[in-house]
């Protein structure tokens, strides 16, 4: 190194030594400029997601329950004073829960939560049983009062609560799932604090070494001169 620098002059020595740190440094920021916009892009799809997905789980559980309410009052009531709209009803919070677990079902996928897709294929096979029962429980209602109906609600009753407890697997999947990705974004940032650190070490070492030997190489000519002057 003393006999490349040795060709150069001492301004551009001086210039050099100069300039280092600062190209070091714009090096730095934009490494971390670009590293911190890939992370936080990935914070805000999965931000997105996730809370896509909590207002899926929770219009589920709405659904679930209007089911059961509307197809409840139907069997209370035997469709009679007008009070027949139930089935009605109870149809459209059907189709709703479908498309939110449908939603939610592609959000996993994507996300390749091959155990969250499992359990939402689970909970709609759940909530056909659910629903099937249901309706025939109210339309049996309907027909031939408790003494159709009341055969029917214990099945009823037994398919709501293994749907309860579908539903209640998603959404304790997808906190476990949610905390993953915390723990993910944590780790990533831990990884880019000390990157940074080392980066910065490895910087200063470079920029003190090859200020030293730029000092030298115009220290150690001036040294000579001095002492050929003094002779």
């Amino acid at each position: 190194m003393d006999a490349l620098l040795n060709r150069l002059r001492i301004g551009w020595r001086l210039a050099g030594s100069a300039s280092l740190p600062v190209i070091l440094f714009l090096g730095f920021s934009v490494w971390l400029w670009f590293g911190i916009g890939a992370l936080q892009s990935d914070m805000v799809i999965a931000l997105s997601t996730d809370v896509d997905a909590v207002v899926n789980a929770k219009e589920m559980q709405r659904n679930v329950v209007q089911v059961q309410q509307f197809l409840s009052d139907v069997s209370a009531t035997r469709a009679q004073d007008g009070l027949d709209d139930g089935f009605e009803e109870a149809e459209k919070n059907r189709t709703e829960f479908m498309n939110h677990l449908e939603s939610f079902k592609a959000a996993a996928a994507k996300q390749s939560n091959a155990k969250l897709v499992a359990l939402l294929e689970k909970t709609r096979q759940e909530f056909d049983q659910y629903y099937s029962s249901g309706v025939a429980m109210a339309k049996a209602y309907v027909q031939s009062g408790p003494a159709g109906g009341n055969p029917l609600m214990g099945n009823f009753d037994a398919t709501s609560v293994a749907l309860q407890a579908s539903v209640e697997a998603v959404v304790a999947e997808h906190l476990s799932e949610l905390k993953n990705q915390s723990d993910h974004v944590l780790q990533q940032t831990n990884e880019m604090r000390w990157l940074a650190m080392g980066l910065v070490g490895v910087a200063a070492v470079l920029v003190a070494t090859i200020s030293w030997f730029v000092a030298l190489s115009i220290l150690r000519p001036l040294a000579h001169a001095v002492r050929v002057t003094e002779r």
